[in-house]
């Protein structure tokens, strides 16, 4: 075993042994621009954030171990500490990049930088960060790490091999065995993060939707001639997006006027040549008001199941927002549908 190695065990036993504070992990990077949303789920409940810098906001329910990450534009990067229940410390780096490597991430145990008792995780009501005396007490640890790593090295021999081309010769190919076990590693937890999403679409669909719809670009409308407007009210079909076995309908409804309305009804219907119609029923609706605010835009996602028409069927999707006679209907076409 060369020196390298030899110093690196004898690291790793005193790191095990002797703290009560494991860090097992670096920080994960996470790309991240103006024009996504990012979807972090633990694996408990979030205890305790220690928040980014103000180009980032992340926010979560009370009781829940799902958050959400957005940013402003901007080019600095940041850090996001995040504390479950159950002890376990998160941390994350997060990088603003025009390319999103991912929009969801499952995460374990495992992902975690290390760990406290848990029985000293108090937990915040109001998103507020670790306390002082927490960052107090793993800064010092984070000194007694590097204190007994430097006594380590003090102290251990080196070992000498008389053939130095064979001492080369065998860490190009440990190095290569590294390389080859990471590459490994990636492509078992891409494997494994897909199964988990599969495994959602399939148990939880609700959950999945309300990801997918929350983690949908933020983009400029790809559909701009379907559109209607009564009166005050402008309502239009800015894009539609299939995944699966869905189709994800995005809305917008401006209200353009001084007065508040109420937002009564939602309605797909398919009608036919021949006047024969049946309702499609939405399986999950995402940011619908129960109002219409004054002056005020919503984008609302609409997921329905995915549905092919015939050159005889045209699909009509209808909006109440001021009373049981009077709605707003848009007509989109077919090849829009059938894509």
């Amino acid at each position: 075993m060369s020196s390298k190695y030899f110093k690196i065990f004898l690291f790793i036993i005193v790191f095990v042994t002797q703290l009560t504070y494991a860090r097992v992990n670096g920080p994960i990077t996470i790309t991240i621009n103006e024009n996504n949303t990012i979807t972090l789920i633990f694996p408990t409940e979030i205890a305790n954030v220690v928040s980014p810098s103000s180009d980032f906001q992340f926010s979560y329910d009370d009781m829940s171990n799902m958050g959400i990450l957005k940013t402003k534009k901007t080019k600095q990067l940041s850090n996001l500490t995040v504390t479950t229940i159950d002890g376990n410390i998160y941390s994350f780096l997060l990088q603003p990049s025009n390319k999103v490597v991912n929009f969801v991430y499952i995460l374990t145990a495992s992902d975690a930088v290390g760990s406290i008792n848990a029985s000293n995780v108090i937990k915040s009501e109001n998103n507020t960060k670790i306390g002082a005396t927490d960052m107090a007490k793993e800064n010092t640890i984070e000194t007694e790490i590097e204190s007994q790593t430097l006594e380590v090295e003090k102290e251990t021999p080196s070992i000498v091999i008389e053939n130095k081309q064979e001492e080369v010769t065998a860490d190009i190919n440990k190095e290569e065995q590294i390389e080859v076990v990471e590459a490994n590693t990636k492509e078992e937890l891409i494997e494994e993060e897909f199964t988990v999403i599969e495994d959602l679409y399939s148990s939880e669909p609700e959950m999945y939707y309300q990801i997918f719809c929350e983690n949908m670009p933020n983009e400029k409308p790809s559909i701009k001639n379907v559109h209607s407007k009564i009166s005050v009210i402008d309502f239009k079909l800015n894009t539609i997006v299939f995944d699966k076995n869905e189709m994800y309908f995005e809305l917008e409804i401006i209200n353009n006027s001084a007065k508040v309305y109420p937002l009564n009804d939602l309605n797909f219907h398919v009608k036919s040549w021949k006047g024969t119609a049946f309702k499609v029923e939405p399986l999950y609706l995402h940011n619908y008001p129960e109002k219409l605010e004054k002056n005020t835009s919503y984008k609302i996602i609409s997921v329905l199941k995915n549905t092919k028409l015939s050159k005889k069927q045209q699909l009509y999707i209808t909006l109440n927002c001021f009373d049981n006679d009077r709605f707003i209907m848009l007509q989109p076409s077919n090849e829009l549908i059938n894509r």
